[in-house]
């Protein structure tokens, strides 16, 4: 990876994500990235202490979008899978309409795109 290219440490991601209205808990990150062996870019350091890894932001981004739906509660889960699983960018999606002042999902019975557009 190009040093140009810009990574996030676990910490890092967490806390990006959290801002989206669909969170995800650093044991569930962590525990996702082995499972499915996302291997780090490299590492930073940090003031203190051994280095942290550090991964690929579109990779982390794109994963995020694909377990969003089950990051919801358990009673609020059937209803976020049926209005957001064919959105493909799900945390932009989210990202988007909460900078717009609206949920980060909208159940296809509403009125209006169940989603926000992306690139309008």
């Amino acid at each position: 990876m190009a040093s140009s290219e810009a990574t996030w440490t676990v910490d890092d991601a967490v806390e990006a994500i959290g801002g989206t209205g669909i969170p995800i808990t650093r044991r569930q990150l962590v525990t996702l990235i082995a499972i499915l062996d996302i291997c780090p870019v490299g590492k930073r350091q940090g003031p203190r202490g051994r280095p942290a890894l550090t991964y690929c932001i579109g990779e982390l981004q794109r994963l995020h979008a694909a377990v969003a739906p089950w990051l919801f509660p358990r009673e609020e889960r059937a209803q976020t899978l049926s209005s957001t699983l064919p959105c493909p960018t799900l945390l932009h999606c989210a990202l988007t309409r909460g900078q717009q002042g609206l949920a980060p999902v909208q159940p296809i019975e509403q009125e209006g795109p169940p989603y926000a557009v992306a690139d309008e």
